[in-house]
């Protein structure tokens, strides 16, 4: 029987009993001459007054015990509530704080940049928008967004944009790992003269858009 319920039982006992000790004082008047002449009225001669006595000491004592047990039984039960509800605290304490601690893991400083680790790859942004809903994802990768990150893939086409307010080049990777990769003025010269399925290795500020993945402020390396 678990604390809940032995505090009930304990105190609908209790109540019992006091309510029949308080009845009978009510009807006989108070007081143990009282008691034990209604007790031994009409009754076996063994019963003496001294046995009527004892017998409503005993309820007495009854009914003190069962009220006093059922009011520390439920002090008991509200403190293993509260044991319990600590402990549930503590682990879901626990879990955020290894969440926190892996995210952590998956951050590191780099010449005053903050890259995220080789294992945070375009593949797996795009696993995550692959396994959960866009709103989902978006909130799973706002952590990285910022950060810095790099990349290797294969050249499948390069755009160059001079006439803008701000010339940019872009380089788009093939198959599978495609990636945008988005570079400012000063890298439009070498990144233009990549050709298609060239290798190249770069590192960039990640950034999420309507395409998905894009790096910005790449530079090649």
């Amino acid at each position: 029987m678990g604390v809940f319920a032995r505090a009930l039982a304990g105190s609908l006992v209790g109540k019992i009993i006091a309510g029949l000790f308080v009845a009978v004082c009510i009807a006989l008047g108070f007081g143990p001459e009282k008691w034990a002449a209604f007790m031994i009225a009409e009754l076996p001669l063994w019963i003496t007054p001294t046995v009527a006595r004892f017998a409503f000491v005993f309820l007495a004592v009854a009914a003190a015990y069962f009220l006093f047990r059922s009011r520390n039984t439920s002090i008991s039960a509200a403190s293993e509530n509260v044991a319990v509800a600590h402990i549930r605290g503590q682990a879901i304490g626990i879990v955020s704080a290894s969440a926190d601690h892996t995210r952590a893991q998956d951050i590191h400083e780099n010449g005053g940049r903050i890259f995220v680790s080789d294992s945070i790859t375009p593949e797996y942004f795009r696993s995550l928008y692959a396994e959960h809903t866009a709103a989902q994802a978006d909130k799973l990768v706002e952590v990285y967004i910022g950060k810095w990150m790099r990349v290797s893939g294969t050249v499948q086409q390069v755009y160059v944009d001079k006439g803008s307010h701000t010339p940019f080049a872009q380089i788009i990777f093939s198959g599978a790992e495609a990636t945008n990769l988005i570079f400012s003025q000063p890298w439009i010269d070498r990144v233009s003269g990549l050709r298609r399925s060239d290798k190249v290795d770069a590192v960039g500020k990640i950034k999420f858009g309507i395409t998905g993945l894009m790096l910005e402020n790449c530079e090649l390396v």
